[in-house]
């Protein structure tokens, strides 16, 4: 929940899940929700399996310095008209 929250994506909405994306989506309120929200979900799996396979201890500081790297990655592949926007939000993030 730190993760989403710090993204200020909200999964409170109950109910189907394509409500509930919607829901996270319209929160949200930036055009690329589902880079984030994708970006978000592959780093968390990143961070698991490091705890799994690796023994290292997760953390927020790890989670956070991975999906700033890999969505500074993806800008380039986002639209001409949304990447000021993207880089924008990521250079905003505490």
């Amino acid at each position: 929940m730190r993760v989403w929250n710090y993204l200020q994506i909200d999964w409170s909405h109950q109910g189907e899940i394509g409500d509930c994306l919607l829901h996270a989506k319209t929160s949200f309120g930036r055009p690329f929700f589902f880079e984030v929200f994708l970006t978000t979900a592959w780093c968390i799996w990143i961070t698991r399996n490091g705890k799994t396979f690796r023994q290292i201890r997760p953390s927020f500081s790890s989670w956070r310095c991975l999906f700033i790297h890999d969505i500074s990655l993806l800008v380039h592949t986002v639209k001409d008209s949304i990447q000021p926007k993207l880089l924008g939000w990521i250079q905003s993030l505490p």
